[in-house]
């Protein structure tokens, strides 16, 4: 990789690769030290970047425009927990450790539940994750939920938690994560890549180890024993820390500005 010709550029790192693939040699390192601002989404990034001697990078989260604050609804009076999946729908975002903790949960949870699953199907899962809904009461495919229509997040706020157990390696500052919490949601995920940043334990949601069907089971029993309506306030207060608005200001872009070093490569 060359630079050349640029007097002054910054690197915007969207998701959570980055760091190992320069560790593993999958890119060169030499260029990333050239570069004079390097701005990642969580600062667990920053600080593998900064033992790899890119000591230029700042934490910069992941931001959405919040269109709407939407009413919060009463949920613990009701028979049924309603648990909610947003994502792309393959195993390595969890999809089959969220069908096996159903399974379990069958003979051990105490109070009634379900699980929505909304996102695009990866085509080589399609199969097998239509033979899983099939064989499983509790869960249903409802299509895709356009958040860009901000009247879905009504609908995703009728429900009562998110899953998240991902394992996926390109994991960074999920979306879906600042999605639950705008729509009052706390969040069951896995303890990967950016997630125990990112969700307060117990405020904003619970976190279990990965890949771990057991944990993602207890973790889903555990919350539907709760009651819920402080940690959905404290999502949504969360939620407001990310609000473009709020975060890409002009004084944001002027520091960038700033922090920039005009140089010949």
């Amino acid at each position: 990789m060359h630079f050349i010709g640029i007097k002054r550029i910054l690197y915007w790192v969207i998701g959570g690769k980055f760091p190992s693939m320069l560790n593993r040699g999958i890119l060169p390192i030499n260029p990333y030290r050239e570069i004079p601002l390097i701005l990642v989404e969580g600062n667990g990034m920053r600080s593998d970047l900064s033992r790899l001697g890119l000591t230029q990078a700042i934490t910069v989260p992941n931001v959405k425009e919040i269109p709407i604050i939407p009413f919060l609804p009463k949920h613990e009076s009701q028979d049924t927990f309603h648990f909610v999946f947003l994502s792309r729908i393959m195993p390595q975002k969890g999809c089959e450790l969220i069908f096996e903790a159903v399974e379990k949960m069958k003979n051990t949870s105490h109070r009634d539940f379900d699980v929505t699953f909304f996102g695009p199907i990866d085509p080589s899962y399609s199969k097998q994750f239509f033979s899983r809904i099939q064989q499983n009461p509790k869960c249903k495919y409802d299509g895709f939920l356009n958040l860009d229509e901000s009247c879905n997040y009504e609908k995703l706020a009728s429900y009562d938690a998110m899953l998240f157990p991902t394992s996926w390696d390109g994991e960074g500052f999920p979306g879906v994560i600042l999605d639950a919490y705008i729509a009052g949601l706390p969040v069951l995920a896995s303890r990967w890549n950016m997630n125990e940043e990112l969700i307060k334990e117990g405020r904003t949601g619970l976190l279990y180890s990965p890949q771990d069907a057991n944990e993602l089971q207890k973790a889903m029993e555990r919350i539907i024993q709760m009651d819920t309506a402080d940690l959905r306030q404290a999502c949504r207060q969360e939620a407001m820390k990310y609000d473009a608005c709020h975060v890409l200001t002009e004084e944001f872009f002027s520091n960038l500005i700033e922090r920039t070093i005009v140089k010949d490569f």
